[in-house]
């Protein structure tokens, strides 16, 4: 398979071209599992990584509400809470990385599986 790379719209391309291949809940169970991984293990950028919960949590992925809206919402707003974003989020960490755990044990594919029948897809 030849892909030109330097074509104006290649990444639009890439992107029609990977979409056909992969299947869109594998896809999405694969990045929450990455986004909570690195969470657990305290992986470079795993801080954005929390408050990047709160967009998932908006996009319908409700089940992610304590995530979203219970510690990425409180950090991105902590000068509400009168403290710093580090203070704050020591204080939370050992939280959220519970929950995370949590999600990360559960079975994401039923996860998923919500998502899409929330938005009215059948499966």
């Amino acid at each position: 398979m030849e892909f030109n790379y330097k074509q104006e719209a290649a990444k639009y391309e890439l992107h029609k071209i990977l979409s056909s291949l992969i299947n869109h809940s594998i896809y999405e169970k694969w990045l929450l599992k990455i986004s909570l991984k690195q969470i657990i293990n305290v992986k470079k950028g795993f801080e954005q990584v929390i408050l990047d919960f709160y967009d998932l949590c908006c996009n319908g992925y409700d089940f992610l509400d304590n995530l979203g809206l219970g510690y990425a919402l409180r950090l991105a707003n902590c000068e509400y809470e009168n403290k710093t974003f580090q203070i704050l989020f020591n204080e939370l960490y050992p939280e959220i990385k519970k929950e995370a755990k949590n999600f990360y044990l559960f079975d994401l594919m039923f996860l998923c599986m919500l998502f899409f029948c929330s938005l009215g897809v059948l499966l």
